[in-house]
C-alpha cells in the first residue's frame, strides 16, 4: 500500500527559479480553473532490462479556491494508457504533496510498472481512481519505454546524479568489471518531441555527437568511444542540448558500450528527474494555460 507523504516538492515542481515558463497566444487564458488539478506534460524515456519494473514519475498541481477545504490527494486503481497498447495497471510507490499555498498545491506520484516485455512500448495518459471515488483520465504527456534482454554484469554503476531542475546533463561513473577494456559509445534514448544534442565527456576525453531519430526507434550517439581498461573506474559526463532546458523530463537512458570481441551491451542507468521550478504565481498560471483540454479534470465528485 502506498502512503501519503508531505514533501518540500519532489524535484523542484513549483520550486523558485529565475527562468519564467513561456506560453503560447493560442493557449487558453493564463487565469487557471479554480477546482482544478492539471497534469504535468512529461516527456519520458525509461530503458530497463526485461524482469525488472520501471518507474515513471507522475506530477500534477491542484487549483483551490482561496481559503477551500481540501482534503489529501488518492490515486487508486493506477493504470497508463498509450496509443496502440492495451492499458498496463501500476502501482503507487509513493504519492507526495509539495509546494503548498492559499490557491496551489503540487502532487507527486511515484509509480511502478512491472512485466514488460521486451520491446518498446509507449503511455500518453494515466486512468485513475480519485478521493471521491470517481475515475479520472488525463494526458500525462509521452512516455517511452524500452525493455531489452537481460545484460551481462560488464560494467557496474559507482555513483550516478539522480536528477536537477533544467535539462542540462547527467553524470556517473563507471567502472569495466571485465579482465578486458570496453569502450563506451554514448546513451540510447528517446525523448519524445525534443531533439537531443548529447556531448559525452570521460576523464577529460571530449567527444560529440548528436541524436535525432524518430518515435519510436531509440535516439543514439554517433561512434566515438571512449575506452575503460581492465577494471577501470571512470566518470562520465554526458551534456545535452538542442531542447528547451526548462522541458520537464524523465530519462534512464541506456549506456551503450562494446566488447574486445566487438559485441555489443547495454546498462540501464538509474532515472534521473528534470522539473524546472517556477519563481512566482504568474509563472505557474503561464505554466498551466499550457496544459492540454485533455490533460484538466476538475476536483469535484463529478465525473465517470
Amino acid at each position: 500500500m502506498h502512503r501519503l507523504v508531505r514533501l518540500a516538492l519532489v524535484a523542484g515542481l513549483v520550486a523558485c527559479t529565475a527562468n519564467p515558463i513561456p506560453s503560447d497566444s493560442d493557449q487558453r487564458p493564463a487565469a487557471p480553473a479554480i477546482g482544478s488539478r492539471y497534469a504535468v506534460q512529461w516527456h519520458g524515456s525509461i530503458g530497463e532490462q526485461v524482469g525488472t519494473a520501471v518507474r515513471p514519475h507522475l506530477a500534477f498541481v491542484d487549483v483551490f479556491e482561496a481559503g477551500a477545504d481540501r482534503g489529501d490527494p488518492v490515486f487508486e486503481d493506477v493504470t497508463l494508457l498509450g496509443n496502440a497498447a492495451d492499458p498496463v495497471p501500476a502501482r503507487v510507490v509513493l504519492l507526495g504533496t509539495g509546494f503548498e499555498d492559499d490557491t496551489y498545491r503540487a502532487v507527486n506520484v511515484d509509480i511502478e510498472v512491472a512485466g514488460l516485455q521486451p520491446g518498446t512500448h509507449r503511455f500518453t495518459a494515466v486512468r485513475y481512481r480519485d478521493e471521491h471515488g470517481v475515475h479520472r483520465q488525463l494526458s500525462i504527456g509521452t512516455y517511452v519505454i524500452e525493455i531489452v534482454h537481460r545484460q551481462a554484469n560488464d560494467l557496474s554503476i559507482w555513483q550516478a546524479e539522480v536528477g536537477s531542475g533544467r535539462f542540462e546533463r547527467l553524470g556517473v561513473e563507471l567502472q569495466n568489471d571485465l579482465d578486458e577494456a570496453v569502450s563506451v559509445e554514448g546513451l540510447r534514448f528517446a525523448l519524445p518531441d525534443l531533439p537531443v544534442r548529447t556531448t559525452m565527456r570521460g576523464m577529460g576525453t571530449p567527444a560529440t555527437s548528436a541524436s535525432a531519430a524518430p518515435i519510436p526507434a531509440p535516439s543514439a550517439d554517433a561512434a566515438t568511444r571512449i575506452e575503460l581498461a581492465a577494471g577501470e573506474r571512470r566518470a562520465f559526463e554526458f551534456e545535452f542540448s538542442g531542447a528547451d532546458p526548462r522541458s520537464f523530463v524523465v530519462l534512464q537512458p541506456l549506456v551503450r558500450y562494446v566488447r574486445a570481441d566487438g559485441s555489443a551491451g547495454l546498462l540501464p542507468l538509474v532515472p534521473h528527474r528534470y522539473a524546472p521550478g517556477f519563481a512566482s504565481p504568474s509563472e505557474v498560471e503561464q505554466f498551466l494555460s499550457g496544459v492540454p483540454d485533455d490533460g484538466v479534470h476538475d476536483l469535484n465528485g463529478v465525473g465517470s
